[in-house]
């Protein structure tokens, strides 16, 4: 498989993301997104996007572990029970939910998220397009695991703090 068109495999991007992070599993991400009606959704199960998560040895917040569903939505004043290190949202172009829609979304869902979220507070929240993870082919997972290579194993790395819900 190659690395986002970049000519690396799998293996590869498992190495950069090793040499980037001592222990891939103690790094956590979560799929989170705001919703219309002013909740908030984290993704456990999220087609190709988690399953590369997943299989590049990262971790989920608990509350989005814990749970048997795909999803859940929880209150927006219960945001930092979503807390990672990393944050990703989805955007859909051909529906008209651009990056800057998900930014207003976010901003009329949680005013205060850019100050309380940590992945968002330092630089470690980023959005892929939804349609282009979405289906588990080969050029899914290869996009996914490059935007993940790229976004998060060569970024400056700020841990998520004991203080803050994991």
């Amino acid at each position: 498989m190659s690395l986002c068109g970049l000519g690396g495999t799998f293996g590869e991007a498992q190495v950069v993301v090793n040499d980037a992070f001592e222990d891939p599993s103690a790094i956590s991400i979560g799929v989170i997104e705001p919703r219309k009606n002013g909740t908030i959704r984290g993704f456990r199960n999220y087609d190709a996007l988690t399953q590369i998560i997943r299989d590049l040895g990262f971790s989920m917040p608990e509350t989005i572990t814990g749970q048997d569903a795909a999803r859940i939505d929880i209150s927006a004043e219960l945001s930092d029970q979503f807390e990672a290190d990393f944050m990703i949202s989805t955007y859909w172009p051909a529906n008209g939910t651009t990056v800057a829609a998900i930014y207003e979304l976010w901003d009329s869902t949680l005013p205060i998220w850019r100050e309380t979220l940590h992945a968002v507070r330092n630089n470690q929240y980023f959005m892929i397009e939804r349609e282009k993870q979405r289906p588990v082919t080969f050029e899914s997972l290869d996009y996914v695991l490059g935007v993940l290579v790229s976004q998060i194993a060569t970024r400056d790395f700020v841990p998520l703090g004991p203080d803050t819900s994991h």
